[in-house]
Parts: C-alpha cells; structure tokens; sequence
C-alpha cells in the first residue's frame, strides 16, 4: 500500500498526539536519521542505533528493527494472529484488514496505534497494554 495515498484515520479513544503521530507514519515524516539526513541535517551515522544493522527509516524503526518486530509479534500473538504485516502502510492500516465485529475492531485498531507509537515513545506501549486490560475486565466480568 503507498503510505501517501493512506486514507486519513482518525481514532477518538486514543490522545490526539497519537493520532497526529499515525498520520504523520502514513508520510514518512518521523525524524528518523535518514529523513534528517535528507534535509541536510548532520547525523553521526544513518544507521539504525538500536540494532546497528540498517538505515534508520521509517520502515526499518517501526516494523524491523529487531525492538520492532518482536513488539509486533506480541502483539500479534496476543490478538491470535501468526504474523504481523511487514510492509509500514499495511501495518498502519492492518486494522482495516480484520473481520471483528465493529467494537472488537475499533480495539484492535487503537492497539495497533498506540503500539506503532510505542517505538517512538513507550507510552505507547504502557497505553496498549492497560487497554487491553481494560478491554478484557470489561468483556470477562
């Protein structure tokens, strides 16, 4: 999926700053060493510096770097998937992908935002993880 003719989303259960961060996924626009160094802006190094083992992109930092992939196997696992999209767009948008009824997979797609903000910011994570057991108290009891 081209990540510049993404529709924009929206999600009203999640702070705005996510939503705003989702958008500006879906246009590369995360100061990732390699789009600063694009701008003329001095780096060190493109490299990725959580694993060394590619360019810092959008990409490489959300969907694989080694952090990365294994917050997305998590997560994939927990919702009982066996993968997780590698390519960024359909990531972004893997919540348009699942057949939950409409509640199930408006949860489902703040996870899978809050979680693409984790690797920028661990309140992502921390906001995935607390949804989701607030997600499961709700529905068990």
């Amino acid at each position: 999926m081209d990540m510049a003719t993404a529709q924009t989303r929206w999600n009203k259960n999640i702070p705005i700053k996510i939503n705003v961060f989702s958008w500006c996924l879906t246009r590369d626009g995360p100061p990732t060493r390699f789009n600063l160094d694009l701008c003329d802006i001095d780096v060190d190094s493109t490299r990725c510096p959580i694993c060394n083992e590619a360019i810092e992109t959008s990409q490489h930092l959300f969907t694989e770097c080694t952090i990365a992939s294994s917050l997305w196997s998590m997560v994939a696992t927990w919702w009982g998937f066996m993968d997780f999209p590698k390519v960024l767009g359909d990531l972004i948008q893997w919540g348009d992908s699942v057949t939950y009824d409409k509640p199930i997979k408006a949860f489902f797609d703040t996870v899978i935002q809050t979680t693409s903000y984790g690797p920028y910011g661990i309140i992502g994570i921390s906001f995935a993880l607390l949804l989701y057991n607030l997600f499961l108290v709700n529905h068990l009891f």
